[in-house]
C-alpha cells in the first residue's frame, strides 16, 4: 500500500529544487520581482509540493521552484527568519507528472479581472506607490492597470468576450468619460476589418492636438501648460506625451511665436508674414529670388571645372575600357564635388536689392521647428500689374527679372484641375484601398517589396525613401465622403482576410509560433502578402515626393482602377474646376460635347459627366462604343500606376483637335441607324426640338 499524502511544515534550509521539476526556462527578472514582493507582503499563498525526505532529511521540491527561490532570496535579505518553516504537501510518487500537471493545468487570471482588482484597491484607500511596492511592479504599470480598470464596464466585457484586443482597450483610456467611450465603441465595433486601436485613438482625439505633432512640438507642453492648457496623458505611449485639449490655445501660442520671428525678419526683408497653416503649394503664388554665389574662391571654381571635364571624359569611355580603378576615381570625383558645392553654398547670399523687393513667409516645418520661405515676390508685382510697377517702365529682360521657381508637376496639376487637398486625400484613400486588395493577393510582389525595404534599411548607407513601414504599423485609408466601407474592394479585402489561417494567433506565443511554422506555404504566403499590403503607403503618382518604388509596385500589380472606381458628381466632377471637367469631356467625348455643355451650370455638368463616364453600359448617351469604352476606362490624373507623364497634365489644344477630328471621321463612317439623326448635325432640326420639348 502506498504511503498517504499529507501536509508538513518543513524548515526552509531542508528544501531544494527537484531535478524532476519540469520548469526549465527561467522567468523574467520582472516576474521574479513581482513574486518575491507578493510573498513578502502577503505570505505564501500556495503550498510547495515535495517528495518524501531522503536520509539527510532534505526534501526535493517537485512543484513550486519559483516560490522556493523567492523564499530563499527573502531569507538571505533578512526578511525571513533563519528558522523559517514552510508548509509543504508531501507526494509519494509520480513526481514529474505532478510537476507537469501543476504547471499546465493552472490558468492565469484574466487581465480584465486584474485591472478591476487594482482599481478596487485604490477605491479601498490604497495608494499607487504602496500597491507598486507590495506587488513588485513599477508605479507606471500600476497607473496603467488602474486606467484599464476604470474604463466603461461594457468595454471590459467586450474585451473579455474577445471583441477587442488589449491594445484597443488601452486606446479607450484616452478619456475617462464613459459616455464618449461607449459612443466611439458603438461607431467602430461593426467595422469590416475588426476594431482598430488607431481608429479609436483618432476618434477620441479628433478635437485635440497631439503633443508629438508638428504644431504640438513647436508650442511645447511646458509653454502650453503654463498658459493654462490641459493635457490628456497617454499612459501607454512610450513618450507619454499625450494630447493638448485646447486647440485654440495651441494655435494662439504657435502664432505668437511665428509673429515674433516675423518681426525679427522684417529688419532684413521688405516684408515678413507669419502663416500657421499655409495652403499646399502656396509658394506658386510668388515669383522667387535666390541667393547667388558671391566671393567664391577662384581655386574652388577652377577645381569644379576640372572635375566636370574629367567626369565628361569618364562618361564617354566605352564599357570595355571601364575598370575598377576608373570606377573608384568616379566615386572620388562625386565626393569631392559635394565638398566643393558645400563651400560654394557657404558663399551664397541674397543681395541688398533682392531683400528690398522680396519678403518671406514664416511657418512651422515638419520637424516642429520654424521654417522660413525667403525671397518671395507677389506675382502681380513682378508683372507690373500691381503696386510693383506703373506699367510705363520698359520691360525687364530675362536676366533682370527675379528668378522664378517654375511650378512643380504636382502644383501644375493642382492648379490646372482645381484639386483641393481633401480631394487629393480622397483619391489617395481609394487608390490605397484598391492597391491593398491586389497586393494582398500577390505574394511574389509583396515579398519583393518587403525584401527591398529590408535591404535599404539594413544594407544601404544613407537615407532612401521606403515604400513600406517595416515596424508593421498598419496604414489606414480615410475618405471625407465616408464612401470606402461598402465598395466592392472593401468586400474583396474582407474576403481575403476571412481566408487567412489565424487559428494559431489565439494560442500562447510558443504554441502559436510552432503552429505558424507548420502552416502550408500557401497559407504563409497569404499571411505575408496580407500583412505587407496593410503597411502600404498612400500617394498619387503626380505628387512631388511620390516614391517611384511605390509606383513600380503598383504597376506590377496590373490594377484596372476603372473597374473599381468611377468618377461621380459627388466624388469628383463636382469638386474640380469646371474648366478641367470640360477639358476632359473634350478630350474623351469630343469638342462637340464640350460646346454643348460649355454653358451648363456646374451641378448639371457634373451629372452629365457622371453618366458618360459610368463605364457600366447603362447610360451610353448615344456615344459610339469606342468613345463609351474610352470614357469608361478614364481615371483622374495620378490614380493609375504606370501612367505616362502626359496623362498628368491638362490636354493640349492640338491633341484635343486631333482627337476630335479622328472622332468626327469615325462618326461619319458609322451607319445611319447607329446614331440618331439629330446627333449628326451641329444643330437639331425644329421637329427634334418640338419632340424634345
Amino acid at each position: 500500500m502506498n504511503a498517504p499524502d499529507f501536509i508538513q511544515n518543513i524548515s526552509l534550509d531542508k528544501l531544494v529544487k527537484s531535478p524532476c521539476n519540469v520548469r526549465r526556462t527561467p522567468p523574467s527578472e520582472t516576474a521574479e520581482a513581482e513574486l518575491k514582493a507578493s510573498i513578502a507582503v502577503h505570505g505564501l499563498q500556495q503550498n510547495l509540493v515535495v517528495a518524501p525526505a531522503k536520509g539527510d532529511g532534505v526534501h526535493e521540491v517537485i512543484a513550486g521552484g519559483r516560490r522556493l527561490a523567492a523564499l530563499k532570496a527573502l531569507q538571505a535579505e533578512g526578511k525571513l527568519p533563519a528558522d523559517c518553516v514552510v508548509p509543504c504537501f508531501i507526494r509519494t510518487e509520480n513526481a514529474a507528472e505532478i510537476s507537469l500537471a501543476e504547471n499546465i493545468v493552472r490558468q492565469a487570471m484574466h487581465p480584465a479581472d486584474q485591472f478591476e482588482a487594482f482599481a478596487a484597491l485604490i477605491d479601498a484607500g490604497e495608494t499607487v506607490p504602496a500597491i507598486a511596492s507590495r506587488f513588485g511592479v513599477s508605479e507606471k504599470l500600476v497607473r496603467q492597470r488602474l486606467k484599464l480598470g476604470k474604463v466603461a464596464p461594457k468595454l471590459l466585457a467586450a474585451y473579455r468576450a474577445e471583441e477587442m484586443d488589449l491594445e484597443t482597450l488601452t486606446a479607450f483610456t484616452l478619456t475617462d468619460n464613459h459616455r464618449r467611450q461607449l459612443a466611439v465603441w458603438k461607431q467602430v465595433k461593426n467595422e469590416h476589418y475588426g476594431v482598430s486601436h488607431h481608429t479609436v485613438r483618432r476618434l477620441l482625439t479628433e478635437k485635440s492636438i497631439a503633443a508629438g505633432s508638428r504644431v504640438g512640438r513647436f508650442v511645447g507642453a511646458e509653454a502650453y501648460e503654463q498658459a493654462g492648457g490641459s493635457v490628456t496623458r497617454d499612459l501607454f505611449s512610450e513618450r507619454d506625451d499625450g494630447y493638448f485639449d485646447d486647440v485654440k490655445l495651441v494655435h494662439k501660442l504657435a502664432l505668437k511665436k511665428l509673429e515674433a520671428k516675423a518681426k525679427e525678419l522684417e529688419a532684413i526683408w521688405k516684408w515678413a508674414k507669419p502663416l500657421l497653416e499655409p495652403d499646399y503649394g502656396f509658394t506658386a503664388e510668388f515669383a522667387r529670388v535666390y541667393p547667388q554665389p558671391a566671393d567664391v574662391p577662384a581655386e574652388v571654381t577652377e577645381e569644379l571645372e576640372q572635375l566636370d571635364r574629367r567626369e565628361d571624359e569618364l562618361m564617354n569611355l566605352d564599357e570595355d575600357d571601364w575598370t575598377e580603378e576608373l570606377e573608384a576615381e568616379a566615386d572620388q570625383i562625386a565626393a569631392r564635388r559635394e565638398e566643393l558645392q558645400q563651400l560654394v553654398q557657404a558663399h551664397t547670399a541674397y543681395s541688398d536689392e533682392d531683400r528690398n523687393r522680396a519678403g518671406c513667409v514664416v511657418t512651422i516645418g515638419h520637424d516642429g521647428d520654424i521654417q522660413i520661405y525667403e525671397g518671395l515676390i507677389p506675382r502681380d508685382e513682378v508683372s507690373g500689374d500691381g503696386d510693383g510697377g506703373t506699367g510705363d517702365e520698359p520691360d525687364e529682360t530675362a536676366s533682370d527679372r527675379p528668378a522664378e521657381a517654375p511650378l512643380s508637376g504636382e502644383q501644375a496639376v493642382r492648379k490646372g484641375h482645381g484639386f483641393s487637398q481633401v480631394l487629393i486625400d480622397d483619391l489617395k484613400a481609394h487608390r490605397l484601398q484598391i492597391t491593398k486588395a491586389h497586393l494582398a493577393g500577390d505574394f511574389e510582389t509583396a515579398f519583393d517589396v518587403a525584401l527591398y525595404s529590408l535591404c535599404i534599411d539594413i544594407l544601404h548607407l544613407g537615407y532612401r525613401a521606403n515604400p513600406l513601414d517595416l515596424r508593421a504599423v498598419q496604414t489606414h485609408e480615410h475618405s471625407s465622403l465616408g464612401d470606402l466601407k461598402d465598395t466592392p474592394v472593401a468586400q474583396l479585402l474582407a474576403s481575403r482576410r476571412e481566408g487567412l489561417d489565424l487559428a494559431w494567433l489565439n494560442l500562447p506565443p510558443s504554441e502559436g509560433y510552432a503552429q505558424l511554422c507548420a502552416l502550408s506555404p500557401e497559407a504563409k504566403q497569404a499571411l505575408f502578402a496580407w500583412c505587407v499590403a496593410q503597411t502600404f503607403q498612400a500617394q498619387l503618382a503626380f505628387e512631388d515626393k511620390a516614391n517611384p518604388v511605390t509606383e513600380h509596385v503598383g504597376e506590377r500589380l496590373g490594377i484596372d482602377f476603372a473597374a473599381h472606381w468611377r468618377p461621380t458628381a459627388d466624388n469628383y466632377w463636382g469638386r474640380v474646376k469646371k474648366a478641367h471637367a470640360l477639358e476632359v469631356g473634350a478630350a474623351i467625348l469630343g469638342t462637340r460635347w464640350q460646346r454643348d455643355h460649355a454653358k451648363d451650370k456646374k451641378p448639371i455638368l457634373a451629372k452629365a459627366l457622371e453618366a458618360a463616364f459610368a463605364g457600366d453600359g447603362t447610360a451610353t448617351l448615344g456615344l459610339d462604343p469606342e468613345t463609351a469604352a474610352r470614357a469608361g476606362a478614364w481615371v483622374p490624373p495620378g490614380m493609375a500606376y504606370g501612367a505616362s507623364d502626359d496623362a498628368l497634365e491638362p490636354p493640349d489644344a492640338g491633341d484635343v483637335a486631333a482627337s476630335d477630328a479622328s472622332e468626327n471621321k469615325a462618326h461619319s463612317e458609322m451607319k445611319a441607324e447607329t446614331v440618331p439623326a439629330f446627333l449628326t448635325t451641329d444643330s437639331p432640326p425644329a421637329d427634334a426640338e418640338v419632340a424634345q420639348g
